[in-house]
């Protein structure tokens, strides 16, 4: 037969319908603080790749830019070899 000594023993040992339901709402407790994180974060990431969707943008307008200088460059400096060719040619004619 149980005693109640031996009840006692058991409630020390073995987790009560009472401590159940306190850690319970301890991890109720837990788990609203870290959907309110889990939200907080999401928040901050979403503003992040907003600026880096901005951020991309503005760099890849600035590359168009220096393209088309590059392009320009690439012009004059065919025409300065062609013009260079001419002087060259008259200079040290081959022949």
């Amino acid at each position: 037969m149980i005693t109640d000594a031996d009840i006692k023993k058991m409630k020390k040992v073995f987790a009560t319908k009472d401590d159940l339901k306190g850690l319970g709402n301890e991890i109720k407790s837990v788990k609203k603080d870290l959907t309110s994180k889990i939200d907080e974060l999401d928040e901050k990431i979403d503003k992040i790749y907003v600026r880096l969707a901005e951020d991309i943008g503005n760099v890849m307008i600035e590359i168009k830019g220096k393209n088309g200088e590059i392009r320009t460059h690439r012009i004059q400096i065919g025409e300065h070899e062609n013009r260079l060719q001419k002087v060259e040619h008259k200079v040290f004619p081959r022949g």
